[in-house]
């Protein structure tokens, strides 16, 4: 049993170690999001005098995704202009953005059929088990293969590396989730948007002013 520990003593040292560094970094992360609120509470109490730029740099600082202003004025017109902000920059990976028209569309032409969707959904979840299981096999084999060998430090830092792939196939799934659950709804907003916000050809000038007036407004 000393024999274990004397060798085992250096390995769980390092694994100790880098288990602080993780849950320093997610301390960290989590302190800048509070941070990232607060100060976006304070950007968006101007909003509605807001540039373009302005506007898209602030909901950047605090949903991780730069969203055209257009797109972000369109969301807020809705009811929870928050959790609309927040579906809609994690649904934006998925999409595709049309600067001529406005007009926002699934990224592929799979993703508009909702089999598709649920499938991607979990294939992610498959994945997100997988990858632990992976992990679980690196790790059992640096246990076995002890901690003076190359293999054991290759292996053990591959049980490290596998939980995050894990971690991030999970997110996916999620967002898949919830591009079968409310991305067609969206879609149709945010593009049911565009058309009202543009005149037809038989509006007179005073109604294309009052549309162009309310599609620059943030609600």
């Amino acid at each position: 049993m000393e024999n274990v520990d004397a060798i085992w003593g250096p390995v769980a040292g390092v694994l100790v170690a880098l288990a602080g560094y993780a849950l320093s970094f997610f301390k960290d992360l989590h302190r800048t999001k509070g941070q990232s609120r607060t100060e976006f509470l304070g950007f968006w109490a101007g909003a509605k005098q807001m540039d373009d730029m302005t506007l898209e740099v602030s909901v950047r600082h605090l949903f991780g995704t730069y969203l055209p202003a257009s797109v972000i004025r369109r969301t807020c017109r809705a009811d929870h202009c928050a959790n609309g902000l927040l579906e809609v920059a994690q649904l934006w990976p998925l999409w595709r953005y049309d600067r001529l028209t406005g007009r926002v569309e699934w990224k592929e032409a799979g993703y508009a059929f909702p089999r598709k969707l649920a499938w991607c959904k979990r294939l992610y979840v498959a994945l997100y088990f997988f990858f632990f299981v992976v992990a679980f096999s690196f790790l059992v084999l640096a246990l076995n293969a002890g901690p003076r060998s190359l293999l054991a430090w290759t292996s053990g830092l591959n049980a490290l590396a596998f939980p995050i792939l894990a971690l991030g196939s999970l997110a996916k799934s999620e967002v898949f989730k919830m591009a079968h659950n409310a991305g067609a709804q969206w879609l149709d907003q945010l593009n049911g948007e565009t058309c009202a916000s543009r005149p037809s050809p038989s509006s007179t000038p005073s109604e294309a002013d009052a549309a162009d007036k309310s599609a620059e407004t943030v609600d």
